[in-house]
């Protein structure tokens, strides 16, 4: 998560110290996809799986350390449905697999810089 920026790790990836490869082409589902290899200064190395027709990411693979969860474990994120949200494709599924769960996110309304009350990071009061 410390690597993480949105919408994507990739925009400031140079300056984040972040190194790149292209480790070719393979298919998901049909579909061929677009694959590179993303190693950042700090943490784990993920594979992206970017669809090569829309260029739009697919899948990502990452190895973890969950001492846990026994070691080492892969966990995979797929994520789909792209739709268009104020000129910006905002994937509304995602579903990160892994040895120790599975969860699936399902968005369904996104705004952009939609205005939020403070109010609603202050803390409960307490009773």
């Amino acid at each position: 998560m410390l690597n993480a920026s949105y919408p994507t790790p990739l925009l400031a990836y140079k300056e984040a110290g972040t190194m790149i490869e292209l480790q070719g082409k393979d298919q998901i589902g049909g579909r061929a996809v677009i694959v590179l290899l993303y190693t950042p200064k700090t943490g784990p190395a993920s594979r992206m799986f970017f669809d090569a027709e829309t260029f739009l990411l697919a899948r990502a693979m990452t190895k973890l350390n969950v001492p846990e969860a026994g070691g080492v474990i892969e966990q995979t994120s797929d994520v789909s449905d792209y739709r268009d949200v104020a000129g910006v494709k905002v994937a509304f599924s995602i579903r990160s697999t892994s040895p120790a769960q599975t969860v699936a996110i399902t968005l369904s309304k996104v705004e952009i810089n939609a205005p939020i009350d403070d109010a609603i990071f202050s803390r409960p009061l307490v009773k």
